[in-house]
């Protein structure tokens, strides 16, 4: 599933990364010592593409499209926190809608249900109404954060 992502974007995916060797027996962490605790573990071959989308960004300086599996895409959903922003980009927000946009281009595609399963134990099942509900939501809360930030910098500028 190719998404089409900005630096701000792939950095902030980069940084709630934490690589583990999934060929070893043992699960090995390589959790930076200053690392966030909540970062998420990730194959080593989906930190190779994240990195790679990142040099390749530098170096056109424009934004990069990164081929990603399902299970990527579902990590990617974990991280993004919608408040999370860098500079006056909105990388949460602009993330979540960038993963419930592949979710519905997935399910249009292979035609399967989509079943969410939680460490509590508890699963959701996500149709293509209820993944429509939420990138409505998340568009709307998008555009209120953009509004918010326009307003906020009309404020300071007339100070």
């Amino acid at each position: 599933m190719l998404i089409d992502f900005t630096l701000n974007e792939l950095l902030f995916i980069d940084d709630e990364l934490t690589a583990y060797d999934s060929h070893s027996e043992e699960i090995v962490t390589m959790r930076m010592p200053n690392a966030n605790p909540a970062t998420i573990g990730a194959h080593l071959e989906t930190i190779r593409k994240i990195g790679g989308a990142i040099l390749e960004a530098f170096d056109r300086k424009t934004n990069v499209s990164v081929d990603l599996e399902f299970y990527e895409v579902l990590i990617i959903r974990e991280l993004a926190r919608s408040t999370k922003t860098m500079g006056d980009e909105t990388v949460g927000l602009n993330l979540k809608r960038k993963v419930y946009q592949a979710l519905q281009r997935i399910e249009a595609e292979e035609m399967i249900p989509l079943e969410l399963s939680y460490d509590n134990g508890e699963e959701i099942i996500m149709d293509k109404t209820a993944i429509q509900e939420k990138m409505t939501a998340f568009q709307e809360e998008q555009n209120n954060a953009r509004n918010k930030n326009t307003r906020k910098n009309k404020t300071s500028n007339k100070s």
